[in-house]
Protein backbone atom coordinates (compact mmCIF):
# COMPACT_ATOMS: atom_id res chain seq x y z
CA UNK A 1 0.00 0.00 0.00
CA UNK A 2 1.15 3.69 -0.60
CA UNK A 3 2.11 5.11 2.81
CA UNK A 4 0.88 8.15 1.83
CA UNK A 5 -2.59 6.63 1.54
CA UNK A 6 -2.41 4.42 4.19
CA UNK A 7 -1.62 7.96 6.29
CA UNK A 8 -4.54 8.81 4.73
CA UNK A 9 -6.44 6.19 5.96
CA UNK A 10 -5.32 6.06 9.10
CA UNK A 11 -6.03 9.36 9.88
CA UNK A 12 -9.32 9.02 8.40
CA UNK A 13 -10.36 6.01 10.50
CA UNK A 14 -8.97 7.83 13.76
CA UNK A 15 -11.87 10.71 12.95
CA UNK A 16 -14.29 8.36 12.33
CA UNK A 17 -13.78 6.58 15.37
CA UNK A 18 -13.44 10.16 17.75
CA UNK A 19 -16.94 10.92 16.15
CA UNK A 20 -18.26 7.61 16.50
CA UNK A 21 -17.29 7.34 20.27
CA UNK A 22 -18.32 11.17 21.09
CA UNK A 23 -21.64 10.33 19.72
CA UNK A 24 -22.20 7.40 22.12
CA UNK A 25 -21.90 10.06 24.81
CA UNK A 26 -24.49 12.01 24.35
CA UNK A 27 -27.68 10.30 24.50
CA UNK A 28 -31.17 11.08 23.43
CA UNK A 29 -32.28 12.12 26.95
CA UNK A 30 -29.54 13.95 27.78
CA UNK A 31 -31.23 17.01 27.83
CA UNK A 32 -32.49 16.09 31.26
CA UNK A 33 -28.42 16.39 32.86
CA UNK A 34 -27.71 19.22 35.43
CA UNK A 35 -28.56 20.77 38.37
CA UNK A 36 -31.99 21.67 39.76
CA UNK A 37 -33.17 23.61 42.37
CA UNK A 38 -35.97 21.47 44.71
CA UNK A 39 -39.80 22.98 44.48
CA UNK A 40 -39.23 24.97 47.48
CA UNK A 41 -35.62 26.26 46.79
CA UNK A 42 -34.20 24.52 49.74
CA UNK A 43 -31.85 22.43 48.16
CA UNK A 44 -30.59 21.63 44.87
CA UNK A 45 -29.90 18.44 43.18
CA UNK A 46 -27.45 16.86 40.24
CA UNK A 47 -28.52 14.10 37.44
CA UNK A 48 -26.55 12.24 35.66
CA UNK A 49 -26.20 9.23 33.30
CA UNK A 50 -24.97 6.26 34.70
CA UNK A 51 -25.13 2.87 32.04
CA UNK A 52 -27.91 4.42 30.25
CA UNK A 53 -30.21 5.48 32.58
CA UNK A 54 -30.44 8.84 34.77
CA UNK A 55 -30.28 9.50 38.23
CA UNK A 56 -30.23 12.47 40.60
CA UNK A 57 -28.27 13.46 43.77
CA UNK A 58 -28.76 15.36 45.96
CA UNK A 59 -25.65 18.39 46.33
CA UNK A 60 -26.83 21.03 48.77
CA UNK A 61 -29.83 21.23 51.28
CA UNK A 62 -30.28 24.32 53.31
CA UNK A 63 -30.38 22.68 56.63
CA UNK A 64 -26.49 21.55 57.59
CA UNK A 65 -25.97 18.45 58.94
CA UNK A 66 -29.66 17.04 57.94
CA UNK A 67 -30.05 13.76 58.32
CA UNK A 68 -32.20 10.94 56.45
CA UNK A 69 -34.40 11.12 59.61
CA UNK A 70 -37.97 10.13 58.38
CA UNK A 71 -35.83 6.98 55.85
CA UNK A 72 -38.06 3.86 57.23
CA UNK A 73 -35.11 1.70 57.28
CA UNK A 74 -33.39 2.84 60.62
CA UNK A 75 -29.74 2.73 59.64
CA UNK A 76 -30.30 4.97 56.74
CA UNK A 77 -31.81 7.59 59.01
CA UNK A 78 -28.39 8.23 60.36
CA UNK A 79 -27.07 8.79 56.70
CA UNK A 80 -26.64 13.21 55.19
CA UNK A 81 -29.48 14.49 53.29
CA UNK A 82 -26.58 15.60 50.75
CA UNK A 83 -25.66 12.62 48.60
CA UNK A 84 -28.99 10.33 48.27
CA UNK A 85 -29.75 10.03 45.18
CA UNK A 86 -33.45 11.21 45.53
CA UNK A 87 -34.15 9.90 41.84
CA UNK A 88 -33.25 6.55 40.46
CA UNK A 89 -32.81 4.07 37.42
CA UNK A 90 -34.94 6.61 34.97
CA UNK A 91 -35.26 5.61 31.27
CA UNK A 92 -35.46 8.06 28.63
CA UNK A 93 -38.71 7.33 26.08
CA UNK A 94 -38.21 8.77 23.30
CA UNK A 95 -41.89 8.55 21.80
CA UNK A 96 -43.29 10.19 24.83
CA UNK A 97 -39.89 12.65 25.38
CA UNK A 98 -40.29 11.68 29.25
CA UNK A 99 -37.76 9.74 31.45
CA UNK A 100 -40.06 7.12 33.18
CA UNK A 101 -39.50 3.57 34.79
CA UNK A 102 -37.62 5.27 37.69
CA UNK A 103 -38.17 6.65 41.51
CA UNK A 104 -38.13 9.51 43.12
CA UNK A 105 -37.50 9.38 46.97
CA UNK A 106 -39.43 12.14 49.18
CA UNK A 107 -37.05 12.99 52.21
CA UNK A 108 -39.94 15.03 54.12
CA UNK A 109 -41.85 11.20 54.15
CA UNK A 110 -39.10 9.06 53.89
CA UNK A 111 -41.40 7.24 50.88
CA UNK A 112 -40.08 6.50 47.65
CA UNK A 113 -42.70 6.45 44.97
CA UNK A 114 -43.10 5.27 41.20
CA UNK A 115 -42.22 8.31 39.44
CA UNK A 116 -41.56 9.96 35.41
CA UNK A 117 -40.49 12.68 34.86
CA UNK A 118 -40.13 15.47 31.65
CA UNK A 119 -40.10 19.38 30.48
CA UNK A 120 -43.47 20.80 29.44
CA UNK A 121 -43.67 22.36 26.03
CA UNK A 122 -39.69 21.95 25.29
CA UNK A 123 -38.96 24.40 28.40
CA UNK A 124 -35.60 23.29 29.72
CA UNK A 125 -35.26 25.51 32.78
CA UNK A 126 -38.52 23.19 34.30
CA UNK A 127 -38.20 19.87 35.12
CA UNK A 128 -41.57 18.18 36.07
CA UNK A 129 -41.62 15.00 38.05
CA UNK A 130 -44.54 13.50 39.19
CA UNK A 131 -44.41 10.56 41.86
CA UNK A 132 -47.28 7.78 42.05
CA UNK A 133 -48.54 4.95 43.42
CA UNK A 134 -49.66 2.39 41.58
CA UNK A 135 -50.86 4.35 38.61
CA UNK A 136 -49.98 7.96 37.39
CA UNK A 137 -53.76 8.88 38.19
CA UNK A 138 -52.90 8.51 41.92
CA UNK A 139 -49.93 11.04 42.04
CA UNK A 140 -48.51 14.54 43.07
CA UNK A 141 -46.44 16.49 40.15
CA UNK A 142 -43.14 18.79 41.74
CA UNK A 143 -41.98 21.60 39.26
CA UNK A 144 -38.35 21.39 39.66
CA UNK A 145 -36.49 24.67 38.19
CA UNK A 146 -33.13 24.39 36.06
CA UNK A 147 -29.90 26.27 38.20
CA UNK A 148 -28.86 28.61 36.40
CA UNK A 149 -25.44 30.46 36.19
CA UNK A 150 -26.27 33.35 38.05
CA UNK A 151 -27.25 31.26 40.93
CA UNK A 152 -23.75 29.38 40.97
CA UNK A 153 -21.98 32.74 40.56
CA UNK A 154 -24.19 33.90 43.39
CA UNK A 155 -23.76 31.26 45.17
CA UNK A 156 -19.71 31.51 44.74
CA UNK A 157 -19.62 35.04 46.03
CA UNK A 158 -18.18 35.98 49.31
CA UNK A 159 -20.96 36.74 51.97
CA UNK A 160 -22.20 40.24 51.37
CA UNK A 161 -21.64 40.18 47.51
CA UNK A 162 -23.88 39.09 44.67
CA UNK A 163 -27.00 38.72 46.87
CA UNK A 164 -29.30 41.79 45.32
Amino acid sequence: MNPRLAVVWLLATAVFAMSTAHAEDKAPGDAVLGKYWFPKKNGKMEIRREKGLYFGKIIAYDKEGALDKYNPDEELRKRPVVGIDMLENFSYDPKKQQWASGTIYDGDSGKTYNATIWFENNDLSKLNARGYVGISLFGRTEVFERVTEKDEKRAEAPAGEGKK
